[in-house]
């Protein structure tokens, strides 16, 4: 990239300012502090509950049909100042955006959850590592077609952990891929 590239992509940066984000619900969580939540909900069969704030019930409609979903949040309590991050599983420091660290210049957390069940707008959730009352950004459906990386590359940095695989299943309709835990 050219320096009057990086200088336009400065410019247009000025231009756009900060964003602002609303709010679409909030987590309920027995995660009361940084330490009490697991390193990687996924990992974590403990329950949680998003409650959709009212103007947004409707974009609940058919969500019971989706048994995953992506779940956005705001990591409100993270240190935005933070740019490096110490690898708990290798000890190394890296630059944040190579790292799971809740502590980044935008703390958003992402979250691939089960559904459980919906009770009007509250979703029962398995797999979340929020703290209680963190607020939620946007829920998507998980799709294994689309969200589950079948490729293997080397990657020096981490491992992929043991407790964590994509798995084919076949099914009379189609094949799809779940990202499930236990041991391939």
């Amino acid at each position: 990239m050219s320096k009057k590239d990086m200088e336009r992509d400065e410019s247009m940066i000025a231009v756009l300012g900060p964003f602002e984000l609303k709010p679409v619900g909030i987590i309920h969580s027995p995660f009361r502090e940084h330490g009490d939540a697991p390193r990687q909900g996924r990992l974590s069969d403990v329950e949680s509950t998003l409650e959709i704030l009212p103007e947004f019930t409707d974009a609940l409609q058919d969500v019971e049909h989706h048994p995953h979903l992506i779940v956005l949040y705001w990591l409100d309590l993270s240190d935005r100042a933070t740019l490096k991050a110490t690898s708990p599983h290798t000890g190394i420091e890296h630059g944040v955006f190579v790292t799971r660290s809740p502590d980044r210049p935008n703390p958003i957390g992402i979250g691939i959850v089960d559904l459980i069940r919906r009770e009007g707008k509250r979703l029962i959730l398995r797999g979340l590592d929020a703290l209680d009352g963190t607020p939620v950004l946007d829920i998507k459906p998980y799709s294994a077609t689309i969200d589950c990386v079948r490729e293997k590359k080397n990657c020096s940095l981490l491992q992929p952990s043991p407790h964590l695989y994509c798995m084919r299943r076949i099914t009379d309709e189609s094949t799809e891929s779940h990202f499930l835990r236990g041991e391939p």
